[in-house]
C-alpha cells in the first residue's frame, strides 16, 4: 500500500493527496528557503536528481540533496538534509544523496587540483 500525504496547490489553493516516497530531517540555517531547523518534512518526488519536498509553505518545492550529517559533524557549513526514511522500493532517495555527494567529491578534487597548478605556476615566476 503506497503511503500519501497532503500538499497545498498554491496555484489552486486546494489540498491534494500525493504519493508520499519518504521523509527527511533539515538541519543548518535556511536562508531564503522555507525551511525550518531540525524539522521534518515529506519527499513526494525526485525531478533531476533534486528531491520534491513539502516546505512549510505547505506545497513542494526542489531540493537539493545535501548530506546535512555533514553538516551537524561541523565538516560542512550551510544546510542539508538526513534522511529519516525511505519508502521506495529500489531506496531511490539514497541514490539521489550517493550521487549530490558523488559530484561534490569531484568538485573538492577539481578545485584542489586547480590550487596545486595555480601555486606551482605561481612559483615558477
Amino acid at each position: 500500500m503506497k503511503k500519501t500525504c497532503q500538499r497545498l496547490n498554491l496555484e489552486t489553493n486546494q489540498y491534494e493527496t500525493v504519493e508520499l516516497i519518504g521523509k527527511v530531517r533539515f538541519v543548518g540555517e535556511s536562508g531564503n528557503a522555507d525551511l525550518t531547523h531540525n524539522k521534518i518534512y515529506n519527499v513526494i518526488g525526485i525531478r533531476n536528481n533534486l528531491l520534491k519536498i513539502i516546505d512549510d509553505t505547505k506545497d513542494y518545492y526542489l531540493y537539493l540533496p545535501q548530506d546535512g550529517n555533514l553538516i551537524l559533524q561541523k565538516k560542512a557549513t550551510g544546510a542539508g538534509f538526513i534522511i529519516i526514511d525511505d519508502f521506495t522500493k529500489d531506496k531511490e532517495i539514497y541514490k539521489v544523496f550517493d550521487i549530490a555527494k558523488a559530484k561534490l567529491i569531484k568538485q573538492e578534487k577539481s578545485l584542489k587540483n586547480r590550487i596545486i597548478k595555480y601555486l606551482m605556476n605561481k612559483k615558477k615566476k
